[in-house]
């Protein structure tokens, strides 16, 4: 049988920085299996926000290799009667709080086998509050070593199913939602630039007014930030794909008060 104990696990949380959460959950993984290859896709989730830890791993995780294994914690419902996961899919693996978290990225890669983690096998250290430690890491590591012990097979019609929530766009208009705020402060929408197709020449440059509840701003579909002068609100297709609005040298996110869910209507002019 082929050797896939050097697997690479993608990690993503809302633990942040500050505190030994990550390096804990690290731990837990190199202590199972010490050949892994460990990837931090990004540990600052917004805190409990499920929607945007399920956009951010559905945008990364196609840049990994094949059978590589997905790392997702965002649990605001730990220690409650919520299942853990494990999902095969056409390429990888995801393991995650049976939330929604994953599942965007999952099934667009195609689920094909679901299980459920016995969680039961699992001794928790200084309360419930840690699965991402006690339980999800370790599973992952069994995994990636082709244990699949705590694994019980259950329908994927079964799954917390999470979807990314679609824009409405037309010609000249669209309704949009904000799904993540980076550290420069650019808005991330949901509209991609498959939202419009051919006519995607036909907008670049063109003005569009945005409006975020009663608030309103002027900006400019450009190529790039340099386009427009410092302090210039800017619209551009950004590396993810997706919409983004954004401030030149500075942040959209603190002059606008956006933030995720937020909707946004944005007019071409």
């Amino acid at each position: 049988m082929e050797d896939l104990s050097q697997r690479i696990v993608g990690i993503l949380t809302d633990y942040g920085t500050a505190d030994t959460y990550v390096g804990e959950l690290k731990a837990a993984l190199l202590s199972r299996n010490p050949d892994l290859v460990l990837v931090d896709i990004t540990h600052m989730v917004s805190p409990f926000n499920v929607l945007e830890g399920a956009f951010l791993l559905y945008l990364s995780y196609r840049h990994f290799p094949e059978d590589s294994i997905f790392l997702a914690i965002v649990d605001p419902g730990v220690g409650t009667a919520r299942r853990g996961v494990a999902l095969r899919t056409s390429r990888y693996w995801f393991v995650a709080p049976d939330n929604g978290v994953a599942y965007p990225a999952a099934a667009e890669d195609g689920i094909r086998i679901a299980y459920t983690i016995d969680q039961a096998r699992f001794k928790t250290y200084g309360g419930s509050t840690f699965h991402g430690r006690d339980i999800f890491a370790p599973v992952a590591a069994m995994i990636s070593m082709n244990n699949f012990e705590a694994l019980v097979e259950i329908e994927s019609e079964s799954l917390v199913k999470l979807e990314l929530p679609q824009p409405r766009v037309t010609r000249n208009a669209a309704e949009a939602t904000v799904l993540h705020i980076d550290r420069f402060g650019n808005v991330v929408l949901n509209i991609s630039r498959k939202s419009y197709g051919e006519l995607i020449d036909e907008l670049m440059g063109r003005r569009v007014q945005l409006r975020l509840g009663r608030r309103k701003f002027a900006a400019r579909l450009v190529e790039a930030y340099g386009d427009e002068m410092r302090g210039s609100v800017v619209a551009l297709w950004g590396g993810t794909g997706f919409l983004e609005i954004s401030v030149v040298e500075g942040s959209f996110a603190e002059r606008s008060k956006a933030r995720v869910g937020d909707r946004v209507l944005v007019k071409w002019l």
